[in-house]
């Protein structure tokens, strides 16, 4: 889909799964095997690249995506780049925090006091963020989810429940995207 929507883009893509990372998925697409939080297989494998857009769709844990941002953003994100963070919504579910502040509590609070303060990024990082993020912009979902993320079953009719029972509705199973501007 990226290497559609980005006709002349390289993308570079990593994972924590070698099938996923070994499958061939055009010219234009670079994968490497890296943990999203190991800065230094990161640093080895991107040393000379910076990207215009970068997207976490990681592990969706509250940790991962608040060092993940810290580090990716500060170091790798050009100036006038996006970083998207995606299902923030995760910070709901408590199976995936492992903070005393969650990620979608953080934007939240930045987009009130324009301060990004993040006790698990340096304070050299949180002043990085706080001075460069021009916004934060968390897109909720309103309408039912066009895939089921359990079984993979695309909604072709709307349904708010899917056939494996998982809830498609926003109101029962909601979805939050952030994207933030430097």
């Amino acid at each position: 889909m990226l290497a559609d929507f980005f006709p002349r883009a390289t993308i570079y893509a990593i994972d924590v799964n070698e099938k996923t990372v070994n499958a061939y998925y055009g010219d234009r697409i670079k994968t490497y095997l890296c943990n999203q939080i190991d800065f230094i297989t990161f640093d080895r494998l991107f040393k000379d690249v910076r990207f215009d857009l970068i997207i976490d769709d990681g592990s969706h844990i509250t940790s991962h995506q608040q060092q993940t941002l810290g580090y990716l953003f500060n170091n790798y994100l050009t100036s006038g780049g996006i970083y998207v963070c995606e299902d923030i919504h995760t910070s709901l579910w408590n199976k995936y925090v492992d903070t005393n502040q969650t990620t979608l509590d953080l934007f939240e609070k930045f987009n009130v006091d324009k301060v990004f303060k993040c006790n698990l990024l340096t304070n050299e990082q949180n002043a990085y963020l706080t001075q460069h993020i021009q916004s934060i912009l968390i897109y909720k979902r309103t309408v039912n989810a066009y895939k089921c993320y359990k079984c993979k079953q695309v909604n072709t009719n709307n349904n708010s429940t899917c056939k494996c029972g998982t809830a498609l509705d926003p109101r029962q199973n909601p979805s939050y995207t952030s994207i933030i501007y430097k």
